[in-house]
């Protein structure tokens, strides 16, 4: 079970099983229960599992770096859903991806990631052939860690995401394509800090063009109008 910092609304979890993976929507702390939000090839009877599971521990807490950490619910830990109820959720999320289907908007999906210590990038390869690269320390949990640690990236189940289970951080394909590498407050800090450089960089360049221009002996002066 994970969550991913930089990935799409409503907030959900993924839950993983024998290569296949669901996403479960997290209901609101003791009141609605957590459903099914998308199906990626589990077993009926694994996936209802896995709602169930998120079901019982529904009351996250979402810490200033945006991890989600589960606690104990104890009003709706035992909640238990009907068939019905389960018919009902797995229709939904059919309806949900045929719908996206219908529009053409298929997740991208990768097909291979590496890492580059030199450059301390990644470059991901994607299913319609593309690549894309991205520096580790823009994303959330991956800043400062080791290269062995950051090398040690796996794919998830379906190459919807990437996983570090030594750095125990999980990042959406979805969202580092769109330039999201985690959280709002995550990237919120980011754009600061890279405006701050931006501004270190453009008054650098502009002393050193007014020191060059002093060595010519400064502007030349201007001339009279006639």
């Amino acid at each position: 079970m994970s969550v991913w910092p930089n990935d799409h609304p409503p907030p959900h979890v993924h839950v993983y099983k024998a290569g296949r993976e669901c996403l479960v929507k997290i209901g609101a702390p003791g009141e609605a229960p957590a459903v099914l939000y998308e199906n990626r090839g589990m077993s009926g009877k694994d996936w209802q599992g896995a709602v169930a599971l998120v079901q019982k521990y529904q009351n996250w807490r979402i810490q200033s770096g945006g991890i989600a950490v589960p606690t104990r619910n104890e009003k709706t830990e035992e909640w238990e859903y009907t068939k019905a109820e389960f018919a009902e959720q797995l229709a939904r999320a059919e309806a949900r991806k045929a719908d996206r289907d219908a529009r053409g908007e298929q997740e991208p999906v990768a097909t291979a990631v590496r890492y580059d210590r030199v450059s301390r990038k990644f470059t991901l390869e994607l299913a319609n052939g593309t690549a894309f690269i991205f520096p580790a320390d823009h994303c959330q949990g991956l800043r400062g860690a080791g290269d062995d640690d950051l090398a040690a990236v796996e794919l998830t189940p379906g190459g919807f995401g990437l996983h570090w289970e030594a750095l125990d951080a999980d990042l959406g394909i979805a969202g580092l394509l769109t330039g999201f590498f985690g959280s709002k407050s995550w990237m919120d800090a980011l754009r600061r800090e890279m405006q701050a450089k931006g501004g270190r960089a453009r008054s650098a360049a502009k002393t050193a063009a007014v020191r060059e221009n002093g060595k010519k002996g400064g502007r030349p002066p201007k001339q009279a109008q006639a």
